[in-house]
C-alpha cells in the first residue's frame, strides 16, 4: 500500500461516517415532520382529536422504525414517553404492554440469541459436535440436529434459535 493510499483510507471512512450521520439526521427530520404534519391536520369526522393524534404518533413511530434515525428501542421509548407527556395515554396505558409475559418471553429469547451470537457459544458447540461425529455428510446432518438439541433448552423460542 502506498503512502497516498494509506492517507486516503482514513479520509474515506470520515466521509462515509459523515454521510451516514447526515442520512440519520435527514431521516430524523422526515420522521418528525410527518408526525408534526399529521398532528396538526384536523381530525377526520368520526375520530376524536385524541385518537387522531395517537394515530400521528403511531405513523411517526412506524416511519422511525423503518428509516432508523435512532435504534429501535430508542424510537419506541421516545414514542411511549411522548404519548405519556402529551397525555394521549396514561402512563398505565402506555406501559400496559410490558406486563404481558409473552412480550418478556420474546425479549428474553432474543437476548439469549444475541448472547449466543456475541460469545460464539452456539458456533463453538456446533463445531465441537461436528468434530466428534461429522466425518461424512450424513453424520454432519446428525451433528447439526444434535447441536440444535443441545442448545434448544436454553432458548425459549425457535426464532432466536435459528438466529443463533
Amino acid at each position: 500500500m502506498s503512502d497516498t493510499e494509506a492517507k486516503q483510507a482514513p479520509e474515506i471512512s470520515k466521509v462515509s461516517r459523515r454521510t451516514a450521520e447526515s442520512n440519520k439526521l435527514r431521516n430524523a427530520i422526515i420522521v418528525v415532520a410527518v408526525g408534526a404534519v399529521l398532528w396538526f391536520v384536523p381530525a377526520p369526522s368520526g375520530l376524536t382529536v385524541s385518537a387522531w393524534r395517537l394515530f400521528s404518533v403511531f405513523v411517526a413511530t412506524v416511519l422511525g422504525l423503518i428509516l432508523q434515525p435512532l435504534p429501535l428501542g430508542a424510537t419506541a421509548f421516545i414514542a411511549l414517553t411522548f404519548c405519556a407527556l402529551t397525555r394521549l395515554l396514561t402512563p398505565q396505558q402506555a406501559l400496559s404492554g410490558f406486563g404481558s409475559t409473552t412480550i418478556w418471553l420474546i425479549v428474553s429469547a432474543f437476548l439469549f440469541a444475541r448472547g449466543f451470537l456475541k460469545t460464539g457459544l452456539g458456533r463453538r458447540v456446533a463445531f465441537l459436535i461436528m468434530k466428534w461425529i461429522g466425518n461424512s455428510t450424513l453424520k454432519l446432518g446428525y451433528a447439526l440436529g444434535l447441536s440444535d438439541l443441545v442448545m434448544s433448552p436454553f432458548m425459549p423460542s425457535a426464532t432466536p434459535e435459528l438466529a443463533a
